[in-house]
């Protein structure tokens, strides 16, 4: 297949001739020619796409589906035909993939060199979509031997740069052997030494992806060598191509040919005169740093890439960044804010790498570099160079100044210090963040000038003071002088463009948030989290997306040196955030954080967020997903909400949900409940909520409540005591054997297995199963054919039966003693509170409550009975003697209420919980008076 590759040197001649790239041709003839292939070549294709949708030429039915018969149309049909079979190859590869990589992307590689123009441009609208699945190896390597084919005879830069796009894109999928991989290099050669820029530029962006499929070895060998002398071709595009390919190159091999082959070369282009190949240099060398840092273990602690190389770069940035984001950056030059974008980006790498030692990087410790993911080198460069300053209008892009100076109050030789308008004032511009200055190197005419950092900053190693001290030496806990001081520069320079007016410089910070409290909340952890506080308020929803999305790893690096409520702050305000993307990022931790921020007991933190869990219907709206992730989190979660939030709010918003979702929502949100009345934990209370669910759910008019309702004493089987279970769940479960549709008797068969531990001993059960085993359905019959079997295997083990409820029972013992407990704290604080007393609206909490919200009414203002009529049975017996004036639905309503009033008015009305009856999303009035005459007898 590559025999055809080889190029002599008269083939190359005839090349260069076509391209028009011969000694002495002339450039602008060549750039016309060109302009006219590519405009005949857009009007044959307007031509072909009108012959075949308007009626010349319709493929038949059963060539649409037959990928045999569309590859004997790619190798002998008109050009009409192979248009349109270029245009179902989308739908071939939704619906065959595999036939169609096996038969038909085999044949369009044969003869796409052949083809006209336009086939070829269709053919690589086609292949884009290929190449970016996973392919076999054999496949790969006919589509990058197609590739080669068709850039060896392409005369204009549209084939160059799609099929270029194909080859890059493919050529890490390609096992290659040894004289395959000679050949593959020498037509990396023969268009790295032609005259016309997209040639080269091809050639650099094909070392960067054949250093992803090679091994340390031949990138060495051979791909180094290529990629360091493309790296001064005079073509600043041919220079930013192969900038990007070095990262690639650089990832791959060792420490030590880093620092003394590839950091050089880095070096001189991070003081390149175009802002661009600054930007790329950037990038790259963070991709570098980051794979060498991840692969490094500690005794490449002292190496001089991480001690003495890469601080003094990194520092040179930062001061570079603290004068440009003090700037408004709507009228900062585009070339620095180019520069400050880039140095914004990678920013948590170049802090990780300087500061921390090899090997301690963690998956939590900073987000994955952006460019580490990528598996080919990217053909951004060509339009980095567009980057520049968003002008939108001040609400939208400008910081508030008060804002900013809250986000940046330091500490500083014992003078605190605020930063307005994206801390200027912390400091006065020191030396190493030069303006814009005359260029390193005498740009080319028509080049613009750039913002050029100082060279003494960025040519690293053999400064003196800091910029040669070890960052390392002490490690993190005992950090050095040197080690301080560029902790507190980097601080600085975080702060500075975190709170900057340009949105995209916001969102790399908020994405890098993880990464610099990794390493700097030991010292300023307070600090930090004003930022994160800040940024939760970002006009910019992208920001908040990213910094919902470390939201996790930020608490988790902050929680321990943060005194305020700013961590508690930025949850809350992510969770309810506008925009629904940024609550399903904020969503996903859900569980996780409020864990770190609040342990078990603690009402004075659960205060903090209880205003999440009083609007959680509202954090539902979105799609299903969203509402499936929330339910999730609120189950795993639910042993650290009070129980009176879990009864008057949790509970409530779960049975609304159910009863507005899909099944997939339902069945999670019968886990949820089932879980969370476990942790009410209470029998009074877990016997007042179950009895209306089970009258609304077991005998539901609809069947899917009924099937709803199975599903949850399913879970309830698998995470409840037999006595508990017996208790809650046994009798309406059973009862669903008679139900009249088939649906919800054949799951009740299908898992009358599982029902056997917890109440096989039950009449009910053997009725139950009797009742399925001569059911009229026939599946019911058939699920039922093996239910002795299972019975019998459920209850071989009987001694790990009794064990695990044994396990369970215990755990159920221990949520009842906390249950109590919390119940006799709120009901000694309120023993504190005298009847009447109304505390202010300005209660002393981090979030603002209605004066209604946080008042105790007088016992007669109130509807429902004092909570001292409800000490004893013979008070309780009394006042229902007396009752005569209350309804039967107010009697339940103060039965329910009781205690939620105590703790309520305990915590001055956090839970936001009205007086009234709390709504349940059930409507059964009888339900309720059934509730009132068994509350009444049992007390």
């Amino acid at each position: 297949m590559l025999s055809d590759w080889d190029a002599s040197a008269s083939a190359a001649e005839k090349q260069l001739a076509i391209r028009g790239g011969g000694n002495g041709g002339n450039e602008g003839e060549v750039y016309d020619q060109e302009q006219a292939h590519e405009t005949a070549a857009g009007i044959m294709l307007d031509d072909v796409e009108n012959e075949a949708a308007f009626g010349n030429f319709q493929l038949s039915h059963e060539t649409l589906f037959s990928v045999d018969k569309m590859a004997e149309i790619v190798e002998s049909g008109t050009d009409a035909q192979k248009a349109m079979v270029m245009v179902e190859i989308q739908q071939m590869l939704d619906h065959c993939l595999g036939d169609t990589l096996r038969v038909l992307v085999p044949v369009v590689c044969m003869y796409v060199h052949e083809w006209s123009v336009e086939l070829q441009i269709s053919a690589a609208e086609a292949l884009l979509e290929i190449v970016h699945l996973t392919v076999p190896p054999d496949v790969a390597k006919m589509i990058s031997a197609a590739s080669f084919r068709v850039v060896k005879t392409a005369t204009i830069d549209t084939i160059y740069e799609a099929w270029g796009e194909i080859l890059v894109a493919i050529l890490p999928a390609v096992r290659w052997r040894d004289d395959e991989l000679e050949r593959v290099l020498a037509l990396v050669d023969a268009h790295a030494s032609r005259s016309s820029e997209v040639s080269r530029k091809l050639s650099a962006r094909v070392l960067g992806s054949l250093s992803v499929c090679l091994d340390a070895n031949m990138i060495e060998t051979r791909i180094l060598p290529r990629t360091l002398e493309l790296s001064t071709d005079r073509d600043v595009e041919v220079r930013g191509m192969t900038t990007e390919s070095l990262a690639f190159v650089g990832a791959a091999l060792r420490l030590d040919l880093v620092q003394r082959l590839i950091w050089p070369e880095m070096q001189r282009l991070l003081n390149d005169y175009d802002p661009r190949i600054h930007a790329a240099a950037l990038r790259s060398l963070a991709q570098i740093i980051l794979a060498q840092h991840q692969r490094g273990a500690a005794t490449d602690a002292a190496a001089p890439l991480f001690c003495e190389l890469l601080p003094p770069v990194f520092e040179a940035h930062c001061h570079f960044a603290r004068k440009t984001g003090a700037e408004d950056q709507r009228t900062v030059n585009d070339d620095a804010y180019l520069l400050l974008e880039i140095f914004a980006e990678v920013f948590g790498v170049f802090l990780v790498c300087s500061l921390l030692p090899p090997g301690q990087l963690t998956p939590h410790t900073v987000p994955a570099y952006r460019a580490a993911a990528a598996q080919t080198p990217s053909s951004s460069f060509a339009t980095v160079a567009d980057s520049a300053p968003v002008a939108d209008d001040d609400d939208a892009n400008s910081t508030n100044k008060a804002d900013a100076a809250h986000a940046g109050a330091v500490v500083d030789d014992g003078d605190v210090r605020t930063a307005a308008a994206g801390a200027a004032a912390v400091d006065a511009p020191t030396p190493g963040a030069m303006p814009v200055s005359t260029p390193v190197s005498p740009p080319s005419a028509g080049s613009a000038s750039v913002a050029a950092l100082s060279p003494a900053g960025v040519a690293g190693g053999g400064g003196g003071g800091r910029r040669s001290a070890s960052a390392f030496s002490g490690g993190a806990a005992a950090a050095t002088a040197a080690n301080l001081a560029l902790r507190t520069e980097a601080y600085r320079a975080f702060l500075t463009i975190a709170t900057c007016n340009g949105p995209v410089v916001r969102r790399h910070c908020a994405y890098n948030l993880p990464g610099v409290c990794a390493v700097l909340a030991e010292q300023h952890a307070e600090e930090l989290s004003n930022i994160a506080e800040f940024l939760s308020r970002d006009p910019d929803p992208e920001t908040r997306w990213n910094l919902a999305a470390g939201l996790l790893e930020t608490v988790r690096m902050l929680r321990k040196g943060v005194a305020s409520d700013n961590l508690f702050k930025v949850f809350v305000a992510l969770v309810r955030d506008e925009n629904p993307l940024v609550r399903v990022n904020a969503l996903q931790h859900f569980a996780d954080v409020m864990q770190l921020l609040v342990h078990d007991g603690d009402d004075a933190a659960f205060k903090k967020v209880a205003v999440v869990f009083q609007s959680i219907h509202a954090l539902s709206e979105g799609n299903w997903r969203t509402q499936r992730l929330l339910v999730s989190q609120l189950s795993l979660v639910a042993d650290h909400i009070p129980r009176v939030f879990l009864r008057n709010h949790v509970l409530p918003a779960l049975f609304q949900i159910a009863e507005d979702s899909i099944f997939l929502v339902r069945r999670e949100v019968m886990h949820a409940v089932v879980h969370a009345v476990r942790c009410l934990a209470l029998p009074a209370e877990q016997d007042d909520l179950l009895s209306i669910f089970r009258v609304e759910w077991s005998q539901g008019g609809v069947y899917w409540m009924r099937a709803a309702f199975l599903e949850a004493a399913l879970h309830a089987a698998a995470t409840y005591s037999r006595a508990l279970f017996q208790k809650l769940f046994a009798a309406h479960t059973l009862r669903l054997a008679a139900d009249p549709v088939v649906n919800v008797r054949v799951k009740l068969a299908l898992h009358i297995h599982e029902l056997a531990p917890l109440c096989g001993e039950l009449a009910e059960f053997t009725s139950a199963v009797e009742l399925l085993a001569d059911d009229d359905d026939a599946d019911v019959c058939a699920a039922m054919s093996d239910a002795a079997e299972r019975v019998r295997e459920s209850l071989a083990d009987r001694l790990a039966l009794d064990a695990e409820d044994a396990r369970r029972a215990e755990e159920e013992a221990r949520m009842l003693t906390r249950s109590a407990n919390e119940q006799a704290n709120a009901a000694r604080s309120k023993l504190l509170l005298r009847p009447g007393l109304r505390f202010a609206s300005t209660h002393g909490s981090s979030l603002s409550k209605r004066s209604e919200d946080v008042s105790l009414s007088s016992p007669k203002e109130s509807s429902v009975p004092a909570p001292n009529a409800f000490k004893s049975k013979s008070s309780k017996a009394r006042g229902g003697a007396k009752g005569g004036k209350k309804s039967a639905e107010g009697q339940a309503t103060g039965l329910l209420n009781a205690s939620d009033r105590s703790v309520s008015t305990d915590a001055g009305g956090d839970d936001g919980g009205p007086s009234e009856r709390p709504k349940l999303g059930l409507t059964l009035l009888s339900g309720l008076k059934n509730l009132t005459r068994k509350k009444g007898s049992k007390n």
